[in-house]
């Protein structure tokens, strides 16, 4: 998965714009519960990824996350 593609699986579940969201903010903060991380895990698996929900769940920011699934 790409940058630009992994913003924009994540744009559907932030409150507010993507763009607004620092790397190193808690994506708690900004609306990702744990119901919408596990939509995130499910819709990063469709795209090839193998990340589980624990994984993204011990450090819930945008570049944790990115670290782990864009390639």
């Amino acid at each position: 998965m790409t940058k630009e593609q992994f913003l924009a699986v994540m744009d559907d579940f932030v409150d507010g714009a993507i763009g607004e969201v620092a790397l190193d903010e808690s994506l708690q903060y900004v609306g990702v519960d744990s119901m919408r991380m596990m939509m995130a895990v499910e819709a990063f698996r469709a795209s090839g990824s193998d990340v589980t929900f624990v994984e993204l769940v011990k450090n819930p920011t945008l570049a944790a996350w990115m670290e782990r699934i864009v390639k």
